[in-house]
């Protein structure tokens, strides 16, 4: 004997309600058990564009130093699309880039050259690891054939990474 189509809808209204409640409580798990610090670490292209958007999602300015040469050989086109997206929510970067990324096109973009303080600085050609500092936060990120990333959310470690970002800058050229 079959059941009755309307026992299923039933069943998928109770079931649809059980999933609600779940996702409430979660919700407020994850709002009570905002911390002051911590890391998160992602691996794989997924995992490095999962930073690069909470990068954008944080609307702070930007500073970074490393290699874009090098992120777009690991991540094809999506730097550039990182760059203009930044440009776009005129998110505010100051840069000290390997000497290599020199007249990069998406750089010397109108609208993000506008937003953008950039120095080079030669010891920074191929180097692996790409370091971004937004807000409180801190992000590594290689660059090489096995693409990972962390976000760091701790004031000690973000003031060490901007007084290293202050060196590099100071020692860098226009």
């Amino acid at each position: 004997e079959s059941i009755n189509p309307k026992k299923i809808i039933r069943l998928m209204d109770e079931k649809k309600d059980k999933m609600k409640k779940i996702v409430e409580k979660l919700s407020s798990l994850k709002e009570s058990n905002k911390y002051e610090g911590g890391a998160s670490f992602f691996e794989g292209k997924k995992g490095v564009i999962t930073i690069l958007n909470d990068i954008l999602d944080e609307k702070k300015e930007l500073w970074f130093y490393g290699s874009r040469k090098r992120a777009m050989i690991a991540l094809q086109a999506y730097p550039d699309n990182f760059v203009l997206k930044r440009a776009e929510l005129k998110i505010p970067l100051k840069a000290v880039m390997s000497e290599e990324d020199r007249g990069d096109p998406t750089m010397n973009d109108k609208k993000v050259y506008a937003i953008s303080k950039m120095k080079f600085l030669k010891d920074l050609n191929q180097i692996a690891t790409n370091v971004f500092l937004y807000g409180n936060k801190v992000a590594f990120m290689t660059s090489g054939e096995n693409l990972a990333g962390i976000i760091i959310k701790n004031n000690e470690i973000v003031e060490q990474q901007r007084k290293i970002f202050e060196i590099l800058w100071n020692s860098a050229k226009k």
